[in-house]
């Protein structure tokens, strides 16, 4: 299997970045192909299926004419399916069978195969991207949302929310009740985040949620968050916010930015009840 590195010009950043992908065609339509996915940020040309199947890529594309008895599978976690050069009746078999995500007819141009792999590709990365349990978004949109406004040159304000002591109240009470605990964080959170224009609420792991909005509207979202949760909560549970102001230059080091928040976590944590703490 050969690699090629390619990007086009506009680089289709945001929910394409860093897309990954693996080709099988012939070498009449590579080019098309090259164009195609000129978004990617690698494209690997594969020597068969097994060699397709078996790549590490979000993204596989496949001329219709080397599948023959192969299947691409059907994993809802794997890779996107592309298949290209389809006839009418192949095309509507894949599709109504779920052998692909996406099947074209012969002639298509790059700039439509493009259009229809990217919006499927935004949606699908989109869809990875979000908690299962209370369906906010996580880590990937969070960490773009930020750099987008740290990039305009705007401060930022970020608030981390956990609840208190989740695993030993994992542990004593169930996972039932632990999931029902993280769903009322998230519904507050995305409540409190929803209430403020430009603010954004993300769900970054177990009991860990993420709030980024104007540094001004800081303290009122935290204040909103911890009330709320206070009046909800069953079995006196409690949470802890800690926020801080992200200025521009810290773009690059947004890790540092969290580790931050994690001392100002770890200084509310040793107060009684829900607290909140700023630095």
């Amino acid at each position: 299997m050969s690699t090629n590195h390619q990007r086009g010009e506009d680089g289709r950043p945001g929910l394409l970045e860093g897309i990954t992908a693996a080709v099988l065609v012939r070498p009449e339509n590579l080019e098309l192909v090259r164009e195609a996915l000129a978004f990617a940020e690698r494209m690997e040309i594969a020597a068969d299926v097994e060699g397709l199947l078996t790549a590490d890529a979000e993204l596989i594309v496949v001329e219709h004419a080397f599948l023959a008895d192969a299947e691409l599978g059907d994993d809802p976690s794997g890779p996107v399916r592309v298949v290209i050069e389809a006839p009418y009746e192949a095309r509507v078999a894949l599709l109504s069978g779920g052998g692909a995500d996406v099947a074209v007819e012969p002639g298509i141009d790059w700039l439509e195969l493009q259009a229809r792999v990217a919006a499927l590709l935004r949606r699908a990365r989109a869809e990875r991207d979000r908690s299962p349990l209370t369906g906010l978004p996580g880590n990937r949109r969070l960490v773009r949302r930020l750099r987008e406004a740290l990039g305009e040159g705007r401060e930022v304000g970020l608030l981390l929310l956990d609840i208190d002591d989740f695993k030993g109240y994992n542990d004593r009470c169930g996972h039932l009740r632990g999931d029902a605990a993280i769903e009322l964080l998230g519904r507050v959170a995305a409540q409190a985040a929803g209430a403020v224009e430009g603010a954004f609420a993300a769900h970054i792991g177990g009991d860990d949620f993420c709030i980024v909005c104007a540094p001004p509207a800081l303290d009122a979202v935290a204040e909103s968050c911890r009330e709320q949760f206070d009046c909800e909560a069953a079995d006196e549970l409690t949470i802890t916010l800690a926020a801080t102001q992200v200025a521009p230059d810290e773009s690059a080091a947004l890790e540092g930015v969290f580790e931050r928040l994690a001392k100002l976590k770890s200084e509310g944590k040793l107060r009684p009840g829900s607290s909140y703490v700023r630095g």
